[in-house]
């Protein structure tokens, strides 16, 4: 599954709550640069090394810019979205957050002095810092 950000905003961002554990691991990005979010499952489907069948069990969130839509091949051919010439540096900003007790599925990450407000859909909230103006190097 992909999930494309909206390049209006100054990041956008994927998260994962682990509410047993009291955690939330979270994912920032300049929207500009890494457009969308591939969603991907795994139930042991690659038999090659290095997996070779244990990889199960497995969601994989990565940031991208891809166009899946085309295929591969005009995916990479010349000119379709990036020029090596000219490549962008690409900052991605991942954490880890201690949470509230039972901390559930997040709806909001937003700036605040000095970092993060992460909340959930219950209006818990988890505050983390960090220097977001790093995203934009």
């Amino acid at each position: 599954m992909e999930l494309t950000s909206n390049p209006l905003q100054s990041f956008a961002w994927t998260a994962v709550s682990f509410p047993e554990e009291n955690f939330v691991w979270f994912s920032l990005k300049n929207p500009r640069i890494l457009r969308s979010t591939i969603l991907w499952f795994s139930n042991a489907g690659r038999d090659h090394a290095p997996w070779n069948g244990r990889h199960r069990g497995v969601m994989g969130l990565e940031e991208v810019t891809a166009e899946f839509n085309f295929g591969l091949a005009e995916s990479v051919e010349a000119g379709a979205v990036l020029e090596l010439s000219t490549l962008p540096s690409v900052s991605v900003l991942m954490g880890v957050v201690d949470t509230p007790s039972g901390m559930g599925r997040v709806t909001s990450i937003s700036p605040v002095d000095g970092g993060l407000s992460i909340v959930d859909e219950s209006g818990r909230e988890a505050t983390v810092s960090c220097d977001l103006g790093w995203l934009n190097g």
